[in-house]
């Protein structure tokens, strides 16, 4: 996330966008994740090693919420957003009020785009466990752009002081500096939510 930040692309949804020809080796293909509005299609990878290690370990221990969260995690490294919005659903079935689930799908909600989802999961979440630094972090993102700066601002002040490092304490500072100048009406500040629909996100 922090590698993103500075070019306000750190909440990528899927940099891989697998069209065309270079699909032709695979068996089928890749799920869809997200279609712009400009029609373009981002897809899924294939399962990599850590996806099929992650589902094997899960199929030996289903109702596991640490298993559970490891395949989702490992799904969405290989832009498997969607699928893993269903493991971390599944989870939810298991553990409705477990507050990673919440953040780790309310974060896969936004790398696809679905906002109001995102916001519910991330929002839920925050109030379960208020220390999870990647729930404050990805519902500023998600306030950011939709546009509600002054609550963009609150969520990144929240993950400020929670930082697991350096590197995401940069990033929520960044994020805080552009909300606030969003906030204020700055042109000078980049980034703006047209912007990011340049890019992937994480």
């Amino acid at each position: 996330m922090a590698a993103i930040f500075r070019a306000v692309l750190a909440m990528t949804v899927g940099a891989a966008i697998i069209v065309g020809p270079a699909v032709d080796a695979w068996q089928s293909l890749p799920s869809v994740q997200y279609r712009s509005p400009e029609g373009v299609e981002y897809r899924a990878l294939p399962d990599t090693d850590a996806v099929k290690t992650a589902r094997a370990a899960l199929d030996a221990d289903p109702k596991s919420i640490p298993r559970l969260i490891d395949l989702g995690v490992a799904q969405s490294g290989a832009r498997q957003f969607r699928e893993a919005i269903a493991t971390f659903t599944r989870g939810l079935e298991i553990e409705p009020n477990h507050a990673l689930l919440l953040r780790w799908r309310g974060h896969r909600y936004l790398s696809v785009r679905e906002f109001d989802r995102a916001f519910a999961d991330l929002t839920r979440g925050g109030g379960i466990d208020g220390t999870i630094y990647g729930i404050w972090y990805h519902l500023g993102v998600v306030r950011y752009l939709r546009g509600d700066f002054a609550e963009a601002a609150a969520a990144f002040a929240k993950a400020q002081p929670i930082a697991p490092d350096a590197g995401e304490l940069a990033g929520s500072t960044d994020w805080l500096w552009m909300s606030l100048g969003q906030q204020a009406g700055d042109q000078r500040v980049y980034a703006a939510p047209a912007t990011l629909s340049r890019r992937d996100w994480p």
